[in-house]
């Protein structure tokens, strides 16, 4: 059950290829527009690092720190890379040199 204290924002989803990245930022973009959302106050939590991606397309650089992507069952290389992007903040990434 979830909190009802945590909002909830639902979107529509686009296959994981470059031509459907246009519409899922859209897609994305138009969820949060119909939301009564201070975007200075909110936290993101995403599932995957692609959907974080495009959801920073979407809100631009000041709002990267608001962005948290969950890797979970993520592959190695697919942390490296996520690390690698220098977006997130490198001290929420505790274990980031574990692997190296």
């Amino acid at each position: 059950m979830v909190s009802p204290e945590i909002e909830i924002v639902f979107f529509k989803s686009y296959p994981n290829y470059p031509f459907f990245n246009y519409l899922c930022r859209s897609s994305i973009k138009n969820a949060l527009l119909k939301q009564n959302i201070n975007l200075n106050e909110v936290l993101f939590h995403t599932r995957g690092e692609m959907i974080a991606c495009h959801l920073s397309k979407v809100l631009g650089n000041e709002y990267y720190k608001n962005i948290i992507p969950d890797v979970r069952g993520a592959s190695l290389e697919e942390i490296i890379e996520i690390t690698n992007f220098n977006i997130y903040s490198n001290s929420s990434l505790k274990n980031k040199n574990c692997y190296e």
